[in-house]
């Protein structure tokens, strides 16, 4: 039906040439699930290390959108480094549980340290090897910490098996899922990028959009990732809750297919 359709524009956009709008407007997943997560946060007792992750999810948006708004090495950097933090985040969200205030203040400034080092190498010299294995080496160590957090800090069954499934379906199954799943539609996107521009042009906009692969990768990673925040959030409410011997919170996730977040008791 051809009222339902209409052509690509041609010529130079405000974005540009060779950028995309729709690979930016999509980054509206990551800033969306941060403000989603800050005020669920706020609304039921205040964390700010909890704020921090979430606003990093935030911070990976607004990075990559820049990023795609012009395609500029320098707001590539900052698109890169934007992931780097928020997983240094996650991780001090992780390991800073069961730490006192000292230690605490050590963690965050050997991360920020680590992270500063490793931004700056890899911006001026380039150094993306040390950049990827940081980066993975921080992902590897939250799984880690989660796994021992689980086994030896949440001895409340019903909590445990729900902060399990959480930590399957959404560090397990999900972010697999999402993160390979992205990864592949990534690689199709550059690989077949004169085909599918063919078949945009063909069935033009809306439909033309279910072929932007690049932003289904945006908005799977930007679910796979406010998971992992959710654990973490679940686990220190939890963990907090048993020091101040206080209720614990309740993980409210009705299906597969819905966003999980947490309520906490006033009591």
């Amino acid at each position: 039906m051809p009222f339902l359709s209409w052509p690509y524009v041609e010529g130079v956009s405000a974005w540009g040439p060779n950028t995309s709008a729709y690979h930016t407007i999509t980054n509206l997943g990551y800033i969306s699930l941060g403000i989603r997560g800050i005020q669920n946060n706020r609304r039921n007792g205040k964390d700010s290390v909890v704020d921090l992750c979430y606003a990093t999810l935030i911070f990976v948006g607004v990075g990559s959108a820049l990023y795609h708004m012009n395609l500029k090495y320098f707001t590539q950097m900052i698109d890169e480094a934007s992931m780097l933090y928020a997983t240094a985040a996650i991780l001090y969200g992780a390991l800073s549980i069961t730490l006192g205030r000292a230690t605490r203040n050590s963690l965050a400034t050997l991360l920020t340290g680590i992270i500063i080092a490793v931004s700056i190498a890899h911006f001026f010299i380039g150094d993306i090897k040390t950049f990827r294995r940081t980066f993975l080496a921080m992902l590897l160590s939250v799984l880690f910490q989660c796994i021992w957090l689980l086994s030896a800090r949440v001895p409340d069954l019903k909590v445990k098996q729900e902060a399990q499934y959480l930590a399957l379906y959404g560090t397990g199954i999900e972010i697999v899922g999402t993160f390979l799943l992205g990864f592949v539609l990534w690689n199709i996107d550059n690989k077949f990028c004169g085909q599918l521009t063919q078949a945009r042009d063909v069935v033009g906009m809306p439909l033309g959009f279910l072929t932007e692969l690049h932003g289904w990768w945006h908005l799977w990673t930007g679910v796979g990732v406010y998971h992992y925040v959710v654990l973490i959030e679940y686990l220190r409410s939890y963990i907090r809750a048993i020091t101040d011997k206080s209720k614990s919170p309740s993980l409210i996730w009705p299906n597969s297919f819905s966003l999980p977040y947490l309520v906490r008791s006033k009591e």
